[in-house]
């Protein structure tokens, strides 16, 4: 039987790890993902706002979302190192 490398020399084969990578992540502090229908979710990762959002640009301004309680709190587990779960296994 073929190596798949043998065959395809330049495909490049890669995994996402099933062990959690806790890094540095610059996007809740400098940037957000909008949905197409207003929810404000943490990063184009993690867009479905079923699992997570901070709001809706059709009910409230982005800069009443961007500062409130909860995408503050959401900041706060990254500083303190706590991060939150929903970003366990992100590919970055």
């Amino acid at each position: 039987m073929n190596n798949c490398k043998e065959k395809y020399p330049k495909l490049r084969i890669g995994y996402v790890s099933s062990i959690k990578r806790k890094t540095k992540c610059f996007w809740p502090f400098s940037a957000t993902f909008i949905t197409v229908d207003g929810f404000v979710t943490p990063c184009c990762i993690r867009m479905d706002p079923e699992v997570i959002n901070f709001g809706n640009i059709f009910e409230k301004d982005l800069k009443s979302i961007w500062y409130s309680d909860k995408y503050i709190d959401f900041r706060r587990t990254f500083i303190n190192n706590t991060f939150n779960p929903i970003c366990d296994y992100c590919p970055d």
